[in-house]
């Protein structure tokens, strides 16, 4: 398998093998090789049968839940097909103890029903965040999809049919000739269900209709039946009820939807009585009346939200138990407009029978698949300009159809990610336990850190993270592979993993500060040979290309980092800035030891500011780092925080800078400086010196740079003097060349060349 993507199916908590999941993986199976399509499912008397049924090859293919196999498989799949959630798929059990592995694989919410009538909650906290696609069948969902679970537009995919029609359309046309109407009342589950009158009331109104006198005589007269399929949730003792209540009655007969093919009850049935439940899209597939009979509606609304009005509800069907007699009775019943409109015009049966539809979704993720990222970094829950740029990166190939994933060498916190964005960390957080033990005994070697004992970081990484990092690059499945640090570089350059097609390079930090922060960095890159590699800015890569004798390297190209939209706002809400009594700057960094003369500097500028008796000029500092308690102490010590005032880590940047009035940067040497586009895109100046990244991310705006101390003062002072207009067209020069879509078009355009 390690020459071919996994795909593993599960549907309905893995306890049956007849729906959308199953039906997708055996055509899958038979008809594409591409893939390696896996079936789970545990043992139970329905899915042994479908088993000891299905041909040789299949059976290769069938996993039993919780096996050796299925631990095995579930670790390295690529992507999972789904009806419900993860648990369809996930083992959760080894040796009979509890067992829950994490779950980062990109997710492909199949469902087992047509969105139309009744609300669910599928949302991206629900599933991890890696829900990767959530298959419609009905398109007139999609806008109420996304503002009721949170869904982005990249995430829904209209899959016209379910994968399942296949095999019902077949059954339809091979179905048994029989005399009269067999007509298929199917209830779906309800919220109120127990000891209340409600419930009462709902199973003496089934009790009734099954024993009215007209509709016995009129089925006897025809030879019709009436099989009634309670929702598999239904207490057993209100069946039994039932089933007693209606046991001298020849034409009536209740079914167990766990004991009975379903699709086989659809397809043969000739009308199909329903509440709320999508089973009418199945049956209006085939062309079939269908009766919505909601006698309890106002119970029902009452613990359930719509996607449709209640008055679109209240046109398509009925209350009263007469009027549901009188229709089944009379045979006065048609195709429900209610399920026709939100279908396709027309339904090719040949097409859907041969499985068509199925081919056209397989097609559609396997260009997925086949195309799909893969990033590389230290630690993508922290802060930084790495960090954010990638992540805005990342979300902006999502938003172009890409499947990205993200590798993660440290994960300290839980943090916001784009939605669909799949976080592996090299280390499973769940056996934490676990390398604590060994810490310091069998695994503190240092030849498990490999390239990262050239890494400022490798204090902080578990001993064995390099280790974890050189198997990963052996098994990965991935066709484009980016490294964003310089001591994973090594990783991927070695890389052995067939699956890899194309090896990117991403150089974020500067020419000077490279050495610094990567001891022996320089000497080991001057010795290898790179395709493919991306800088940040021109400078940057002029002073890299001549420091590390990059000019060698096969393919490199200058795409800047990203800004996602969420950390902008819109340029007509640019206002300028207003004379005040005090301006308040902010700085946004990593308080870290290798950040030290920039810190430097700004105790040293609060102090210029307390020696010139200058009162109306304020720093809030944002961030967190190794280097914090010391920072602090140094800001108490000399008695300057009522001048620099550090509040911490924070997600909210736009409102940050709406606060205040100016940034300001004192480092002398800066890749690229995130916080310069922040500034500008959130329509604040930013000042700064002439540092290898301000110098390309700057040079439109001149007014940005500072030479002293005092000429910042000034530079500040001069802030009102700005007009809107200006401030807007520092906006637009950024916008053009750092947003989110215009660095995404970038890479993509490398990535094809």
């Amino acid at each position: 398998m390690e020459n071919k993507y996994i795909w593993l199916f599960g549907e309905s908590g893995g306890k049956t093998a007849n729906n959308n999941s199953y039906w997708m993986w055996r055509f899958i199976s038979e008809h594409h090789d591409e893939v390696e399509a896996l079936f789970v499912v545990e043992k139970n008397e329905r899915t042994k049968e479908v088993h000891r049924q299905l041909p040789q090859q299949l059976k290769q293919r069938w996993i039993w839940r919780n096996s050796f196999r299925h631990i095995q498989i579930f670790s390295c799949a690529d992507m999972l097909f789904v009806s419900q959630s993860f648990v369809d798929v996930r083992p959760d059990e080894i040796c009979g103890k509890s067992y829950k592995p994490l779950t980062t694989q990109p997710l492909v919410y199949l469902q087992h029903g047509t969105l139309a009538i009744k609300q669910l909650s599928y949302n991206n906290y629900y599933s991890n965040n890696c829900l990767f696609r959530f298959l419609i069948y009905n398109p007139n969902i999609k806008e109420k999809l996304q503002e009721i679970n949170g869904l982005r537009e990249y995430q829904i995919y209209n899959a016209m049919y379910h994968p399942r029609y296949m095999e019902l359309i077949r059954r339809y046309k091979n179905r048994v000739p029989h005399t009269g109407k067999r007509i298929l009342w199917f209830i779906t589950w309800r919220e109120y269900l127990g000891d209340n009158l409600e419930s009462k009331r709902f199973f003496y109104d089934i009790k009734k209709v099954a024993t009215n006198e007209k509709l016995q005589t009129y089925l006897g007269k025809t030879g019709g039946e009436l099989r009634i399929c309670l929702h598999a949730l239904t207490n057993q003792a209100d069946i039994e009820e039932i089933k007693r209540h209606v046991a001298g009655e020849p034409f009536v007969k209740i079914i167990d939807p766990s004991q009975v093919d379903v699709m086989t009850e659809l397809a043969e049935a000739d009308v199909l009585v329903t509440d709320y439940s999508s089973v009418g899209f199945d049956f209006t597939t085939m062309e079939k009346p269908v009766i919505l009979y909601q006698p309890d509606r106002e119970a029902y609304l009452s613990k359930r939200n719509l996607y449709c009005t209640e008055e679109e509800l209240q046109k398509a069907s009925i209350c009263k138990r007469r009027e549901l007699i009188q229709a089944l009775t009379s045979e006065n019943y048609s195709v429900n407009p209610f399920f026709r409109k939100r279908m396709p015009e027309k339904f090719d049966f040949d097409w859907i029978e041969n499985g068509g539809h199925i081919e056209r979704i397989f097609q559609y993720f396997w260009e997925k698949q086949s195309n799909n990222i893969a990033f590389l970094g230290y630690d993508f829950t922290g802060t930084g300009g790495t960090v954010s740029a990638t992540i805005a990166l990342a979300e902006g190939l999502l938003e172009e159809g890409y499947l990205v994933r993200a590798y993660t060498l440290k994960r300290m916190k839980n943090w916001e990610f784009p939605a669909g964005l799949a976080l592996q960390p090299m280390l499973d957080n769940y056996q934490k336990h676990f390398t604590d033990k060994v810490r310091g005994k069998l695994f503190f070697w240092k030849g498990h850190y490999r390239f990262l004992k050239c890494d400022p970081a490798e204090k902080a990484l578990r001993p064995y993270s390099g280790l974890a990092m050189t198997r990963l690059m052996r098994s990965i499945h991935a066709r484009t592979v980016v490294s964003t640090r310089e001591s994973l570089h090594f990783f991927l350059q070695e890389a052995s993993s067939p699956m890899i097609k194309k090896k990117v390079y991403f150089f974020h930090t500067s020419s000077e500060a490279v050495n610094q922060l990567f001891p022996g960095a320089i000497r080991k890159l001057d010795q290898l040979q790179l395709e493919n590699v991306i800088f940040v800015t021109k400078k940057n890569q002029e002073a890299l290309k001549k420091k590390l004798g990059l000019e060698h390297y096969q393919r490199s190209a200058v795409i800047g980092n990203a800004l996602d939209s969420s950390r902008m706002i819109k340029k007509n809400q640019i206002e300028a800035c207003a004379v005040k009594e005090c301006y308040t700057g902010v700085s946004l960094l990593r308080i870290s030891k290798e950040r030290k003369p920039a810190l430097d500097r700004m105790i040293e500028f609060a102090e210029y500011l307390k020696e010139h008796s200058i009162e109306n000029i304020r720093l809030r500092i944002y961030g967190d780092g190794d280097y914090l308690d010391t920072f602090q102490e140094q800001v108490l010590n000399k008695e300057l925080e009522d001048i620099i005032c550090i509040c911490g880590q924070t997600s909210r940047i736009q409102e940050v800078y709406t606060e205040a009035d100016f940034s300001v940067d004192f480092a002398e040497v800066q890749s690229f400086g995130m916080m310069y586009i922040e500034s500008i895109l959130n329509g604040k100046m930013i000042f700064c010196y002439d540092n290898e990244g301000a110098r390309d991310v700057l040079s439109e705006i001149p007014k940005s740079f500072i030479s002293s101390y005092e000429d910042l003062v000034q530079k500040i002072y001069a802030l009102p003097q700005m007009t809107k207009q200006e401030l807007q067209e520092n906006w637009q020069k950024i916008y053009d060349r750092y947003s989110q879509k215009t660095v995404t078009a970038k890479f993509c355009g490398f990535l094809d060349l």
